[in-house]
Parts: C-alpha cells; sequence; structure tokens
C-alpha cells in the first residue's frame, strides 16, 4: 500500500526545481531564483524510479549544507502544506535529515517557529538542546503548550559524523504517539507534555532549517546549527520503521544493505514526486 501514492501520498517538500512553490530561499536572498545554497549544497528533485541500484560500496557527499553555527540558516515561506493542524484536531507527519554535527548542542534541524515574531507563531521543531539530546516538539499556539518526546541518551558521541535522524507523529492530538529514530532504528525515548494542548495550529510562522528562536515577541533569542545537513524531508504521514530503515539504507534492507548516507538519492528512489533538499 505504500507504493500505492493514492492511498499513502508522501509529503510536502520544501521546494522544487521548477518554481518557487514555498518560496525557499537562502537567508541573506542571494541566489534566490536558481536555487543555489550556502556552500556546495544543491537541491534534488527526486522522481520514481522502478528498482534499485546498489553499485556502490560506500558513499560520497559534496552536495550538503555546512553551516557555521552563527549566522547561516535556510528559511522556507509559509505554505498550507507545511502546517499539520488546523486548531481542532492534528494529522499525521514525519521529519527525516541526515546531519552531521560539528556540535551536538543546540543543533536546530527544523523548526517552524517564530515566536521573537508573534508567541502564537509555533508548529513544531526537531532539534537538539543545551544538553545534546534530541527532541521533537509539537504546539499548541504557545510555546508553554506542547507536547514533545525526547531521547533518553546524549547524541554527543556522534559528532563529526554522518547521522540520519527522523521523528513521527501520528494525529491523535494531546495523546499522539511521538517517535524518534536514529540510522534507521527508533531511539529509547521519554514523552511528556505541558499546558492543555488539542491541536496545532496553522501559523504564519516560516520553516527554518539551521535555526531555532528560543524567545518571545519582540526579542528573539536565535541558535544556530553548527555542522552540515542533507536530504532534510517533511512527511505528511506517520513513517514506520520499516519505511525510515528504507530511507536510511536506499533499499529494502532485509535483502541487501548498502553503506548509508546522504548523498546518493536512491535513497528516497521509491517516493514519486517526493521534492527533498
Amino acid at each position: 500500500p505504500w507504493r500505492n501514492l493514492s492511498v499513502r501520498k508522501p509529503l510536502q517538500g520544501f521546494l522544487t526545481m521548477h518554481n518557487r512553490k514555498f518560496g525557499f530561499r537562502r537567508n541573506d536572498f542571494s541566489d534566490a531564483d536558481n536555487f543555489k545554497s550556502v556552500g556546495t549544497a544543491s537541491y534534488h528533485k527526486i522522481h520514481r524510479n522502478t528498482g534499485y541500484k546498489i553499485t556502490d560500496s560506500g558513499f560520497k557527499n559534496s552536495l550538503s549544507a555546512d553551516l557555521n553555527g552563527t549566522d547561516m540558516y535556510f528559511e522556507a515561506a509559509d505554505n498550507n502544506s507545511l502546517s499539520f493542524g488546523d486548531a481542532s484536531s492534528d494529522s499525521a507527519f514525519s521529519i527525516s535529515a541526515w546531519i552531521k554535527m560539528t556540535d551536538a548542542t543546540s543543533f536546530p534541524i527544523v523548526a517552524k517557529i517564530a515566536p521573537g515574531d508573534d508567541n502564537t507563531h509555533v508548529e513544531y521543531k526537531l532539534v537538539t538542546l543545551n544538553n545534546d539530546k534530541l527532541y521533537f516538539f509539537a504546539y499548541d499556539n504557545a510555546t508553554g503548550i506542547r507536547e514533545r518526546v525526547f531521547s533518553n541518551d546524549t547524541i554527543t558521541d556522534h559528532e563529526g559524523q554522518w547521522i540520519h535522524v527522523a521523528a513521527t507523529s501520528n494525529s491523535d492530538g494531546e495523546s499522539k504517539t511521538m517517535k524518534l529514530y536514529l540510522n534507521g532504528s527508533e531511539l529509547a525515548s521519554t514523552r511528556d507534555d505541558n499546558g492543555s494542548y488539542t491541536a496545532m495550529h496553522n501559523t504564519a510562522a516560516k520553516l527554518f532549517i539551521g535555526r531555532d528562536d528560543l524567545g518571545t515577541a519582540g526579542s528573539s533569542n536565535f541558535f544556530y546549527a553548527d555542522g552540515a545537513v542533507d536530504e532534510i524531508s517533511l512527511w505528511g504521514t506517520e513513517l514506520i520503521e520499516e519505511d525510515i530503515k528504507e530511507i536510511y539504507y536506499g533499499n529494502k534492507h532485509a535483502f541487501v544493505q548498502r553503506t548509508p548516507g546522504p548523498g546518493n538519492l536512491v535513497n528516497h528512489a521509491k517516493y514519486s514526486d517526493l521534492v527533498s533538499w
């Protein structure tokens, strides 16, 4: 059923090679029309592949974005397809990303929040915090009303190496199931909440890659990713572990395993029309 896109349509990506549907751009607004990015990064349109062709013994990646931890990030203009709540109910969604952290402390991956602009402009984010643990948040129109899951252990030991992280959520509101994955396997984690949560809201917040804001209205407090990011995708469904292993290994892992890593887009080959950064 996964391959039947009329049954399970994968997501929502950040941009396309053919138009600027989501208004994706560099934070300094340069190269906005030809989709060039910081450093050696580039963007890829993923087309359906009829099968898996595993020819490499490893991977080489020269197309990631290397962020400096100071002021470099990416942003996507607000779009309804990037929101997964309507104030009364949530829809399922997932986030997938390859990251190479120079510093695992306060490493923002994806954040659709902007509390420095407006306290209500908060939806979800996947980040590490100052304790080097991986966190996945969903907010109900305020930073103090949220559902979250976080890893029991730090991911500090993975600094300086490419790792794949993923976060998934179903649509069950305050009782939603939220999970974290590292390199294709579910992480031991803790689930908690705060306040009376109903659902995320469809706000005007932009979506940021590599930047988090822990501030309040009129007083932003930005944190920036120090390291590299690649193949970040947002999915309008709750991926299961089998799906995430296929993204990680790039194939039906039960039959053949390639050395996992970003830079070989066979990782997403089965998902027709997926746009991934």
